[in-house]
């Protein structure tokens, strides 16, 4: 857990997790730098803009990213990756 990171980057994170399957609150909190009270607003967040559906499983809450959040994730780590090449010449 960074507590520098950006939430950009934390957003790349969780869907990140998120485009590899699945995955409970509890595993997405953990790769964040969030309060759970923080983090579940941020989830909320990313649900209205329709990046993820929440999902009430038997195993509690579970989180699946959508077409849109799979685009947005994209764009995410485009721009990550070239800002790391930025950052590579300074």
């Amino acid at each position: 857990m960074n507590q520098n990171r950006s939430k950009y980057e934390e957003i790349y994170e969780i869907l990140n997790q998120l485009n590899h399957g699945n995955c409970q609150a509890s595993q997405l909190l953990s790769c964040t730098s969030k309060s759970r009270t923080s983090f579940n607003e941020l989830m909320k967040a990313l649900a209205s803009q329709g990046f993820l559906v929440e999902t009430n499983g038997d195993k509690g809450i579970q989180y699946q990213i959508t077409e849109d959040g799979k685009q947005f994730y994209e764009i995410l780590s485009t721009t990550f990756s070239l800002a790391d090449v930025k950052t590579s010449f300074i």
